[in-house]
């Protein structure tokens, strides 16, 4: 990371801007990985297995587990230093948030008749009516994102801002 050698990173307030909209972002791919995988495992277990096996091959299913794993690796060592110096911390409430998001995702998929109601493009490539896509995109954009919201936002729970205005 450029912070790590200061004769490469000038301490604009663009470069400091940008460095620490990067980190986020990278703290929030983290979660988006874990929740991504979590959905993956509970659509290959109810659905792709049972039903598509044949339809899932490594090129066009199978291959997201290792992305996800590497990708959660990378950022992992991109935000490092956040997770060193304390700025970014997965306490106990950021467990509870992913704990949280797999109860959600276990209960979307043991309710949900069919694949359209856990996966809101199949839906929509597959012909269903409207109301099961909105129903659907409903469920799984907006409830997932609000859960990853906030186990984003927990991450931060512990930083403490100093101020040099006396």
């Amino acid at each position: 990371m450029l912070r790590n050698y200061p004769q490469l990173y000038h301490k604009s307030k663009w470069n400091r801007w940008i460095q620490a909209f990067l980190d986020s972002l990278f703290l929030l791919f983290i979660i988006v990985l874990i929740q991504d995988t979590v959905w993956l495992m509970f659509n290959t277990a109810k659905w792709i297995i049972p039903l598509y096996s044949g339809a899932a091959t490594f090129s066009n299913y199978y291959v997201r587990f290792p992305e996800n794993i590497l990708g959660l690796a990378l950022f992992t060592l991109l935000t490092y230093g956040l997770f060193r110096s304390g700025v970014a911390r997965f306490n106990w409430k950021t467990l509870s948030y992913l704990l949280i998001i797999m109860c959600f995702t276990e209960a979307v998929f043991w309710f949900a008749p069919n694949q359209a109601w856990t996966d809101w493009t199949f839906a929509a490539h597959n012909g269903f009516s409207d109301q099961i896509i909105l129903e659907a995109f409903l469920i799984s954009d907006v409830g997932y994102k609000a859960l990853i919201a906030l186990a984003f936002l927990s991450l931060f729970s512990s930083v403490k801002v100093k101020s040099n205005i006396h």
